[in-house]
């Protein structure tokens, strides 16, 4: 999984982008963990403050363009 979590303070919720080997560049199974992640912790009371960073030393590269290389654009090709 390309997403930690970790509470390691009462009431701090800690969101880990964890591809370092990529920079943490995001793909489509990052942006998913991510949006269940902040799902999720939108009903939990007990979370005051959320926490978001990279593993390895770096934030994040931006998206991972090679795993968006396939998506369709709903262009149709040339004849």
């Amino acid at each position: 999984m390309s997403i930690r979590l970790a509470d390691p303070e009462p009431g701090i919720r800690l969101v880990t982008i964890d591809r370092p080997e990529q920079r943490n560049a995001l793909d489509r199974a990052a942006y998913a963990g991510l949006t269940e992640a902040f799902r999720a912790v939108a009903g939990e009371n007990s979370v005051a403050a959320v926490v978001l960073t990279g593993a390895g030393g770096c934030f994040t590269a931006g998206n991972d363009l090679k795993d968006f290389q396939d998506v369709e654009t709903g262009a149709t090709a040339p004849a």
